[in-house]
């Protein structure tokens, strides 16, 4: 049996209600490999949103983070965080884990000062509360522009075996700028280039995905203290942010596949910017490394045809793919969020070729 198949410390399952475009929406049957695929505007985004907050909030506040990425403001009012904007309500993330750890992060305005248990929330203010068997907190406050006021020094201990997993879960959005990208790369290879096993490794995959790749950090030309990275073109050197996103994005995909192990990645529109040859082998490699480093990987894509497609057959073998590749169809119904499994593609790009017509 794949040792991943052990390791108890994967999502199986997530229940979303009342959190920005999501009514109410349930996922069950989570394995390694999970991809959603849908039209436009039936919240696969959000869905990926909603499952990274509930897994990072506990360990370290993240919802403004999360917000600001999504919305390019640093001013978020409060009220965006609610389905239909609706200010009274309780948005509450669920999550369950194969070891069987359930919790649930819920959010809401508080009425009145309240403390009792874990931070202190003042009336008026966005509270965050943690919920799992018998203990109860309030792990974080945030004003009414999503601004962090306060949070716990600490990890709830009740799911201090689920700390590895959600402290290092990333998310990829498809808007994500080129200068986080860039702190993104200079962060993850400074890790790497004093690994010469892991480098070498990184670099033979980009070279069989792009071609002719190699990178190293040279001085800023404007201040010598600055070492940037930069990406080789035959005998030139080029500064990493003046190359193209999908040689970027692929990079630092892989480089956080490679550092990290038994944790989870979230990755948005894969399929962007990247040519069908990429897709191909970066999908091999992602599986492969996935396996070998129990990273959970949730990704939504608009071509079901192509990264659907490469990410299904990079599972030779049909057991092993049953066992650890999921597919989701999402849909959109008032608010409701269907998410139902279909791992037949030629069902999925009839169903989706149906929709659209």
């Amino acid at each position: 049996m794949n040792k991943t198949l052990q390791n108890d410390v994967i999502i199986t399952n997530a229940e979303i209600a009342n959190f920005r475009g999501i009514k109410n929406c349930i996922v069950e049957d989570l394995s390694l490999v999970n991809f959603f695929v849908g039209t436009n505007n039936s919240g696969k985004s959000t869905l990926l949103d909603a499952m990274y907050l509930a897994c990072k909030e506990p360990f370290k506040a993240s919802l403004s983070d999360i917000f600001e990425g999504r919305t390019g403001r640093r001013e978020v009012g409060a009220y965006e965080l609610f389905y239909g904007y609706n200010k009274r309500s309780i948005a509450k993330l669920s999550l369950e884990y194969k070891n069987g750890t359930k919790y649930s992060v819920s959010l809401f305005l508080a009425k009145e000062d309240i403390g009792d248990k874990g931070t202190t929330v003042n009336e008026g203010n966005l509270a965050v509360y943690f919920e799992h068997e018998d203990e109860e907190l309030y792990i974080t406050q945030y004003n009414n522009t999503l601004n962090k006021l306060n949070e716990l020094d600490h990890i709830p201990p009740s799911i201090e075996d689920i700390r590895n997993y959600n402290l290092y879960v990333t998310l990829f959005p498809s808007n994500i700028n080129k200068k986080e990208l860039t702190t993104i790369l200079d962060t993850n290879l400074s890790k790497i280039k004093i690994n010469p096993e892991l480098e070498v490794k990184l670099t033979d995959i980009m070279n069989d995905v792009y071609h002719e790749f190699d990178y190293e950090f040279i001085p800023n030309p404007e201040d010598i203290k600055d070492r940037r990275v930069a990406f080789t073109n035959g005998s030139n050197r080029i500064y990493s942010d003046f190359h193209g996103d999908g040689t970027q994005r692929t990079l630092a995909f892989l480089s956080n596949l490679k550092l990290y192990n038994n944790t989870a990645v979230f990755i948005e529109e894969i399929e962007m910017f990247q040519h069908p040859t990429a897709i191909r082998k970066l999908a091999k490699y992602m599986v492969e490394i996935a396996k070998k480093n129990n990273i959970q990987l949730f990704i939504s894509t608009h071509s079901y045809y192509d990264a659907l497609r490469f990410f299904y057959y990079a599972f030779e073998d049909e057991k092993e793919r049953n066992d650890l590749f999921r597919n989701y169809v999402v849909n959109k119904n008032n608010g409701n969020i269907e998410v139902n499994k279909e791992n037949n593609v030629q069902n999925i790009i009839n169903e989706l070729y149906d929709s659209t017509n």
